[in-house]
């Protein structure tokens, strides 16, 4: 049970990757949580932005604007921000209060809607964030990365083979205890949609050579 578990969160974060590289490719994309300021940290011209407000505000935004009970509107906020942290925790092994994922934070306690909305709009077309013309395509090939991770997965005792992907031909390489193992996962690679050629460059270990 364990193991099917792990599995199966290890395959949620790989496909989890794969849609948001796949999004931000198409530019001019706003993404709202499922730990995007994780997967896209270090991707030039990606704006991560939190917006913030203390405790107290929020229970009353959400009383007098949403029409909340008091209590509910509590809970309801303390069990929203338990699950993001456990979230980004769970499946990016980061701290949703790290400040280094995000590049701007907007407290709104005093600040107005208006006001917010413009410094992210600056900050957008600042010079910064401009997305130079080679970013889309590792974007996909990152996507791609992921899409083939999650189908070597299905090769039992595959799962660590190291690949790399560039412009959507993938390379495999690492060690594979039989012939018919090194071939599953070639298989397996070349039926991802995207993959335009397929590198094979496992070993196989010899016969002779006994793990215990």
């Amino acid at each position: 049970l364990l193991q099917n578990l792990s599995k199966q969160k290890n395959l949620y974060a790989h496909f989890i990757r794969t849609a948001i590289y796949e999004l931000a490719a198409k530019e001019n994309i706003v993404i709202v949580g499922r730990g995007a300021q994780v997967i896209l940290k270090d991707i030039a011209g990606a704006l991560k932005v939190r917006i913030i407000a203390p405790y107290q505000t929020r229970v009353k935004r959400l009383v007098e604007n949403l029409g909340y009970d008091e209590r509910d509107a509590r809970w309801n906020i303390r069990q929203s921000d338990r699950d993001s942290s456990g979230y980004i925790s769970t499946y990016f092994d980061a701290d949703w209060d790290d400040g280094d994922l995000y590049d701007l934070v907007i407290n709104t306690r005093t600040m107005t809607m208006k006001t917010s909305i413009e410094m992210i709009t600056s900050a957008v077309a600042s010079d910064e964030f401009k997305v130079s013309p080679q970013v889309p395509g590792t974007l996909m090939d990152l996507a791609l990365t992921h899409k083939v991770k999650a189908a070597l997965m299905e090769v039992t005792g595959m799962e660590d083979v190291t690949l790399d992907v560039q412009e959507a031909a993938v390379n495999l390489s690492g060690t594979a205890m039989s012939a018919a193992e090194k071939a599953a996962c070639e298989k397996v690679v070349s039926r991802v949609n995207g993959v335009t050629k397929v590198i094979n460059q496992i070993n196989v270990m010899p016969e002779n050579i006994k793990i215990f």
